[in-house]
């Protein structure tokens, strides 16, 4: 394929998965050839994406537009959920649920748990929460361990999840000013989360601390 925007090792399901143009290629290896896996009518914006893997499911959006999910044996599919959000700009997941994060805003939307009796159900949409309403809205999130990264224009703050509350909340003093440049330009690399800062710089989130690389 061509135009590259996004590839991942899908542990559970021993294969590499790409998105190129859209669509959604994948091999068991990589010396064979990445075979294509939607339909015309499941593409996904051309822009970077990134992925949410839950083990059973794959799910996968660009930096616009609608998620879409794959269980590795079906087409993968626009999610068809009627409650998911439709503008969304980064994923991931945390603690069991998969988060979206919607354009422009300050809205993390998230699904229900994976369903401890049978984790191959597709993921239902159950809400969203407001995440500190501002006019800072959020360009990334990343899973890291015990926390999820919010990553906005102006700051990036660490939150946790609140199993008496079932929801999650910012880790408190974690909230530093230090914004990404772009909705992509962060990466989780052998366990340490690097991003690219709006001053340009490249830093590394360390033990909650903000540490220069270059």
């Amino acid at each position: 394929t061509k135009g590259c925007a996004g590839i991942h090792w899908w542990e559970s399901k021993r294969r590499w998965v790409l998105v190129g143009d859209g669509d959604l290629y994948a091999t068991t290896d990589l010396i064979n050839n990445f075979a294509i896996q939607n339909d015309l009518a499941n593409r996904v914006a051309t822009t970077f994406n990134q992925f949410a893997d839950t083990g059973e499911w794959l799910y996968y959006c660009a930096e616009s537009g609608r998620v879409a999910a794959w269980d590795g044996a079906n087409p993968p599919t626009i999610d068809p959920d009627p409650a998911a959000p439709t503008d969304v700009c980064s994923i991931a997941f945390f603690k069991g649920r998969v988060y979206a994060a919607v354009r422009d805003t300050n809205r993390l939307w998230y699904t229900k748990a994976v369903a401890s009796t049978d984790p191959g159900l597709r993921l239902e949409w159950e809400g969203y929460i407001d995440v500190r309403r501002s006019g800072d809205p959020i360009l990334g999130i990343q899973d890291m361990g015990p926390e999820l990264i919010v990553f906005k224009r102006g700051s990036v703050e660490s939150y946790y999840y609140d199993d008496s509350i079932e929801s999650i909340r910012p880790v408190e003093g974690s909230m530093q000013e230090y914004g990404l440049i772009a909705s992509r330009a962060f990466n989780l690399f052998t366990g340490q989360l690097y991003f690219l800062s709006s001053d340009r710089g490249v830093y590394q989130i360390r033990n909650r601390q903000i540490v220069p690389v270059s």
